[in-house]
């Protein structure tokens, strides 16, 4: 017997060019991704908390809906990128290569500081992270 080429979709064995694969999580899975136990779930998120000499020091609330690579494993939704058009235009002087995450910043009410990862064109706030060449990158690197 011949396996059909369609998967549970119907578009094929792989999504079509622009169809973005997306996966409810469980803790577990979250907590391994960030491989981390300084996460913690709520009714509707997930709160990552990023504390440390070499960390943000932030909570990062993330949907508990993960898109998947090609291979239908979860990616991270905290992920800076190097955009030299933008960070040039804040002005800054950085000591460091600079790298940017769009999101929405805020306190909540028990003080603590927060971040939601968002597109762009949703986000109210930029994240800038600067690599120094610290205990995790490469000194000098600009690649």
């Amino acid at each position: 017997m011949r396996k059909s080429p369609l998967n549970h979709t119907g578009i094929g064995s792989y999504p079509q060019k622009g169809v973005i694969m997306k996966k409810v999580l469980r803790l577990a899975e979250v907590k391994a991704l960030f491989d981390s136990e300084l996460v913690f779930e709520t009714r509707d998120c997930f709160l990552v908390k990023q504390f440390g000499k070499y960390l943000p020091n932030l909570v990062f609330v993330l949907s508990k809906e993960f898109s998947l690579d090609k291979d239908g494993k979860p990616v991270s939704p905290i992920k800076y990128v190097r955009d030299t058009d933008i960070t040039d235009d804040l002005n800054l002087v950085f000591n460091g290569d600079p790298k940017i995450l769009f999101g929405d910043y805020w306190i909540s009410r028990k003080g603590s500081r927060c971040f939601r990862p968002k597109s762009p064109l949703e986000a109210k706030h930029l994240l800038v992270k600067v690599s120094w060449g610290g205990a995790d990158e490469t000194h000098g690197s600009s690649g």
